[in-house]
């Protein structure tokens, strides 16, 4: 906790924003690709010190920033969806 106490520069990262996305090769030795979404980043700076904490020091610091930041997420729809999106078979 001593190392929150003396930072004074944060940034807030943002997703679902925007469907952009990117898919890149993996990272060997993983086999995963690396998917990137589009997010938007903002960053705050604390004025003053640790002693002297207060809401008002607290400074948006412009410009915000568009990046294609990584994700966890699997961008593979799962089986189920993937069967609600085929056509019904015509019955016989």
């Amino acid at each position: 906790m001593a190392k929150l106490i003396d930072s004074n520069k944060y940034s807030i990262f943002v997703a679902g924003l925007s469907n952009g996305w990117s898919l890149t090769d993996p990272i060997p030795p993983s086999t995963k690709h690396v998917i990137r979404r589009k997010t938007l980043q903002m960053t705050f700076q604390r004025l003053g010190d640790k002693y002297l904490m207060k809401s008002e020091a607290i400074r948006f610091m412009p410009p915000i920033q568009w990046i294609y930041r990584a994700s966890e997420r699997d961008y593979r729809a799962p089986e189920k969806e993937k069967a609600k999106d085929k056509a019904p078979e015509p019955e016989k």
